[in-house]
């Protein structure tokens, strides 16, 4: 981003455009003040003179707009703040001009500082935050911040003592990943309140085998038992045969005393973990999971991986995928609600299903004028799709000239739409349909709701993921299972045990 904008302050375009953007190249001040002051165009509204000022090292300009306007809160029309700017052209005698000129929010500081720690040198972060402290409500965000240059985090700690790096949120961000800063918190009692979090899952995600054992070490040595259950029922081994990035991640794991051989709390054995991992991952754990391990159920991992392949879809099966995944009873998936399942597959790091756009197509143009019109009078935000079909070009399917975007989540399609859209079909004696964006730009899948001429409604959907995704369609959208049509992707790795 920062580059783009750069490009753009210092095009030749803008120069033509404007004639006070000459001026501020040029350095002459009085030339500026005339034409800026007699200046009216819709276009001041896409920058300020200021940016120019800072990037063309104009410092009588600047110092006299900071003299005569207040830019305390000011930002430009990509939300960087002034102090951003500067440092973005790296102009640091207007930066100090500037802090002491005006007095920041919090808010604008920490921004400063989360720029300076990103690309600038701790020196330059230490003689500013001397002089330029924040309130307590920041120095936690700071904190967290730090933990990217180590020397600005040691200087916040000799500011601040060391109490911030024992925060929650703070050691879940260091343990999970900056395992090299594992000395600073090596007084920690405990970690065992990360055990219900996906904090584990991040750390055998970690790119470094070195860094997954060290920060596995580092667990054990603070009393984390790799054999002790969640409250998902899962041990810190089902999560990382789940999650890690590296077969090595498990064996190395047993070494340091994780047990390969302990079920779930539902009785689902270590080989059933790997149903959604790929073949490479699976196959490399050969020599230390037994894949003929069969659950309660009597049913290996293989026939598991069946299930997901078979296209005619069977209630049965697709509750028996999901209480593999969650690990939990049946009527305990039909307490959830949408928002809890969602979550609940998030921290499992499991992508769900998600429609991004809400389109409703009518069946001619006409038509859908007269639609725009009746929703728009009911206070939904209606749009044109020819952006969306520019960005997808075939891919998209649905016709522009028929086709509305709502500025509605499909998920959150209530009754009260759904009425109108029904009396609206009725009276015109035409079927609409709302439809989320086409199975070849959303991978995952397509739902659709037709509404037909009597008002009645049918519901449909096409997944083309796992069956997890189809209890989700069926559960939280109300798609009936026979309107479902499952067509699994897998790509050839992704085949299993068959």
């Amino acid at each position: 981003m920062h580059d783009s904008y750069i490009d753009f302050i210092y095009s030749d375009e803008l120069l033509d455009w404007i004639d006070w953007a000459k001026a501020i190249r040029n350095h002459d001040l009085n030339q500026f003040i005339k034409l800026y002051n007699s200046f009216d165009d819709a276009s001041e509204t896409l920058f300020d003179p200021i940016e120019l000022a800072i990037a063309y090292d104009s410092e009588n300009v600047f110092d006299y707009l900071i003299e005569h306007y207040d830019y305390t809160n000011f930002t430009n029309t990509l939300d960087m703040t002034l102090l951003e700017i500067i440092l973005v052209f790296s102009r640091e005698q207007f930066l100090i001009s500037a802090l002491d000129r005006f007095t920041f929010s919090d808010e604008h500081l920490f921004r400063m500082y989360e720029y300076i720690i990103t690309y600038k040198d701790s020196d330059d972060f230490k003689q500013l935050y001397s002089r330029y402290g924040l309130s307590e409500d920041f120095v936690k965000w700071l904190f967290l911040k730090a933990l990217e240059d180590r020397e600005c985090l040691e200087y916040l700690k000799s500011v601040h003592g060391d109490d911030w790096l024992f925060d929650y949120d703070v050691v879940y961000e260091l343990v999970t990943a900056h395992p090299e800063l594992l000395d600073l918190i090596e007084d920690i009692a405990t970690l065992e309140d990360y055990m219900d979090t996906d904090f584990f899952s991040k750390i055998v995600k970690l790119e470094k085998l070195d860094d997954v054992v060290k920060t596995i070490a580092f667990l054990i040595d603070h009393g984390w038992d790799l054999n002790q259950q969640n409250r998902f029922g899962l041990t810190s081994m089902h999560i990382a045969l789940r999650h890690a990035l590296k077969a090595d991640t498990l064996y190395a794991l047993k070494d340091l005393g994780g047990d390969l051989t302990l079920d779930t709390s539902l009785g689902y054995p270590p080989a059933h973990q790997l149903l959604l991992r790929d073949a490479e991952f699976t196959i490399d754990l050969s020599e230390i999971i037994d894949f003929k391990a069969r659950d309660c159920f009597g049913l290996t991992l293989q026939d598991y991986d069946e299930m997901q392949r078979q296209s005619h879809l069977e209630m049965e099966n697709v509750i028996s995928i999901v209480r593999v995944v969650t690990n939990m009873e049946e009527a305990t998936l039909y307490t959830l609600d949408e928002d809890e399942f969602y979550n609940l597959m998030f921290m499992g790091g499991i992508g769900i299903f998600f429609p991004y756009l809400t389109m409703v197509c009518a069946p001619s143009k006409q038509i859908s004028d007269v639609l725009m019109h009746e929703l728009t009078a009911t206070g939904i935000d209606v749009s044109d799709i020819r952006a969306f079909k520019d960005m997808f070009a075939d891919d998209f399917k649905q016709d522009v000239q028929t086709t509305l975007a709502l500025g509605v989540e499909f998920h959150q399609i209530d009754d009260g739409l759904l009425n109108m859209l029904k009396d609206f079909a009725k009276y015109q004696d035409v079927e609409l349909s709302l439809e989320s964006e086409s199975r070849w730009v959303n991978r995952m899948g397509e739902i659709t709701l037709k509404i037909h001429k009597d008002g009645t409604l049918t519901k449909s959907a096409i997944i083309n993921t796992t069956l997890i995704d189809v209890f989700y369609v069926n559960r939280y959208y109300d798609v009936p299972m026979k309107n479902i049509d499952y067509a699994p992707v897998f790509k050839k790795s992704q085949r299993f045990l068959n």
